[in-house]
């Protein structure tokens, strides 16, 4: 089956695992695919802000701070 994320894959394969993963399981385990959704938006977060250095970092190092 090709998923959502496939695009994701060839640059960042931790991220595409962890997407894919909340895809798989979202109809038959939606607490684990909410789980695994939120990790890949952790890591996708973490990722950008030390990529871009444009960003400046927020004030806490939690998901709303880095949302907002």
């Amino acid at each position: 089956m090709v998923g959502n994320f496939g695009f994701v894959e060839a640059e960042w394969t931790e991220l595409h695992a962890e997407a894919a993963r909340a895809e798989q399981v979202a109809l038959v385990d939606p607490r684990s695919s909410g789980f695994y959704a939120r990790r890949t938006l952790e890591a996708t977060l973490t990722w950008l802000y030390t990529a871009d250095e444009t960003l400046t970092h927020p004030y806490k190092d939690d998901r709303a701070a880095m949302l907002h």
